[in-house]
């Protein structure tokens, strides 16, 4: 068999025979073989024996029952009955497959081994170990690569597989499916949705479009984690430790411990059965500049077949309940009611509706020409009405509203309310008394007396008196009775 070597050629070119699959490298002075098999590559042919039948000539070639295909008829070894076949004459392959020359009879008994392709020396066959320092000057191409000792890569590494390696240094590029093992210096370039598993990550920006696992991340962590069951392979993020900052749009947890939480957006819920919280005070509708009208309408909600709230309401500056109230033990704050000097030894009792509904009031200082009642809750369209008690104590000579052109009720201010602020400077109006009269005090000096005022927004029009009705009844003439005494 004559081989054809290409003329005039330069050191390390190498000559592939295809007749043979053999290459050879020019040395400088001759051509040298280097293609001898690698004993990963030899395989012993399974028996085909008993399929022969002395009429077929052609059988499927498998080593242990997995499908072979020789490069060509000389990297076969074939002994038929005890004698070694040639494969000039005796037969040849097609793919998979042995076609002899004469049909084997039945009883022939048939071995064989398959010596593999050629391996070029630019190509490692699967499953050698090579011991020592592995140095690749040029183009390394594998499906997977395994390292365990030092290998150094100057050139373009391209890899099918996975990357297994506990020292490999590389000063080109890297290409592979998976990267397994630790990987330091600087990667760039990475596309695609690799898988790496590495031990600390530490840089300004990280772009990954896959699978990033690291025993430590150093710095800020932003994205989606999904498609993870476990904190390295993808629905949830998990196992975190330590201090990252980590900005997510959603974090879900079966526990977890928070120094300071900050939870941005426009809804936060919390599914469990008990919320206990540490802090004496919780602040609702916080800001940097808190207005009434940021927090009308702020409060809580409790769901159930209709929802039961308590607000903050702007409209009347009160809190407001969609349900009905029972309290125990109420204690009211009872206030002082002020006071402004009126003509003829008068005054304006002022009673603030939004301070107190008990008020105490002494008529030391003159007869009440007008009882005023302000920020009295006035929200258009919506009827409401509140009781406020004076508590009067008599002058020292018994004279003070004591008769019925004096009595109390007989001028009236009411002052509503709305929007944060009051609707008018003053609405005069009289109170309604029992038997159409008026309410006198007791005539007894230091006598205490309890007039109580009911007032009456109707709903409309609040700046007007015909929108506000004002009750007035007395019980009297109270002092430290003698029994007993």
């Amino acid at each position: 068999m004559a081989l054809n070597f290409p003329n005039n050629p330069t050191l390390n070119d190498v000559y592939i025979d295809t007749t043979s699959g053999f290459s050879y490298q020019w040395n400088g002075t001759v051509w040298i073989s280097f293609s001898a098999a690698s004993s990963s590559q030899i395989k012993v042919l399974d028996d085909i024996s008993g399929s022969f039948t002395g009429i077929a000539f052609t059988f499927a070639l498998t080593s242990s029952s997995t499908s072979i295909s020789p490069p060509n008829a000389q990297s076969l070894i074939i002994n038929l009955g005890g004698v070694i076949q040639d494969p000039s004459d005796d037969y040849i392959v097609s793919g998979s497959n042995i076609i002899f020359s004469t049909a084997p009879n039945n009883g022939l008994s048939f071995s064989g081994v398959s010596l593999g392709p050629a391996i070029p020396v630019t190509t490692i066959p699967s499953g050698t170990t090579t011991g020592g320092s592995f140095t690749v000057a040029g183009l390394l191409s594998t499906t997977n690569l395994y390292v365990s000792g030092i290998s150094t890569f100057v050139g373009l590494a391209t890899h099918t597989g996975t990357i297994f390696g506990s020292n490999l240094s590389l000063t080109g590029i890297a290409t592979a499916t998976t990267f397994v093992g630790a990987l330091t210096g600087n990667a760039t370039g990475l596309s695609g949705t690799p898988n790496i598993t590495v031990g600390t990550i530490a840089s300004g920006n990280i772009n990954s479009s896959g699978i990033a696992t690291a025993t430590t991340f150093v710095g800020a962590l932003t994205g989606n984690a999904t498609s993870a069951t476990t904190a390295t392979t993808a629905t949830n993020a998990q196992g975190l430790t330590g201090t990252p900052n980590i900005t997510v749009n959603n974090v879900v947890a079966a526990a977890g411990t928070f120094t300071n939480l900050t939870v941005n957006g426009t809804q936060t819920i919390i599914n469990t059965t008990s919320l206990e919280i540490a802090d004496k005070n919780i602040g609702i509708g916080s800001t940097s500049s808190p207005t009434d009208a940021l927090a009308d309408g702020a409060g809580i909600t409790i769901y159930g077949t209709t929802n039961k709230t308590i607000t903050w309401e702007r409209d009347t500056g009160c809190f407001e309940y969609n349900q009905p109230s029972k309290f125990r033990g109420v204690i009211e704050t009872v206030s002082t009611g002020t006071t402004y000097a009126l003509s003829g030894g008068r005054v304006v009792l002022e009673l603030d509706v939004r301070n107190a509904t008990t008020y105490t009031h002494s008529l030391s200082n003159g007869s009440v020409g007008i009882v005023s009642f302000k920020n009295m809750p006035a929200d258009t369209g919506v009827s409401n009405g509140t009781t406020i008690t004076v508590i009067f104590t008599q002058n020292a000579t018994g004279t003070a509203n004591t008769t019925a052109a004096t009595g109390i009720g007989t001028n009236c201010f009411v002052i509503g309310f709305e929007d944060g602020s009051a609707v008018a400077s003053g609405i005069s109006t009289r109170a309604l008394v029992g038997t159409a009269t008026t309410v006198t005090l007791s005539t007894t000096a230091s006598d205490r007396d309890f007039v109580s005022f009911f007032v009456h927004y109707t709903g409309g029009t609040n700046t007007v008196a015909s929108s506000y009705q004002v009750y007035a009844t007395k019980n009297g003439g109270f002092r430290q009775g003698t029994v007993g005494v």
